[in-house]
């Protein structure tokens, strides 16, 4: 089988993930085994992740998403708490690419075609610190 992801690259529409749809449904064994007080998504993007363990794990969700764009559409929820900013091995400011395929940026340039930003970092363990 193939990832979203690829399936969507080639534009198909993208397959259920599997542990999205397990979270999704009220009697899935990964449901009625799997609590927990918090989780963290690094690069948030549209925030589908945190919205589904929010709702159904009933957790609270910390979204990191350092390009500002993806960030602006996250958050709004009550459980769900949005952080612009990049998690990195040093706190700093720090150059990150932001690639025309939303789920490519990084700190990395990949293709001459990436915008260069600068975005606020900080160490994980200093994130769940916070």
């Amino acid at each position: 089988g193939q990832t979203p992801a690829c399936n969507a690259r080639k534009g198909q529409k993208p397959k259920d993930d599997r542990r999205l749809h397990d979270l999704n449904t009220s009697t899935s064994p990964t449901r009625r085994k799997f609590s927990c007080l918090f989780s963290v998504a690094l690069g948030a993007n549209s925030g589908t992740f945190s919205r589904l363990m929010s709702e159904k794990c009933e957790c609270i969700c910390y979204e990191v998403e350092p390009n500002p764009d993806r960030f602006a559409r996250l958050g709004g929820m009550a459980r769900v708490k949005p952080s612009n900013l990049a998690i990195a091995d040093r706190a700093g400011t720090m150059s990150f690419f932001v690639a025309a395929n939303r789920e490519a940026s990084s700190f990395v340039r990949t293709s001459e075609n990436n915008h260069e930003i600068q975005v606020a970092a900080v160490r994980l363990d200093v994130f769940t610190q916070q």
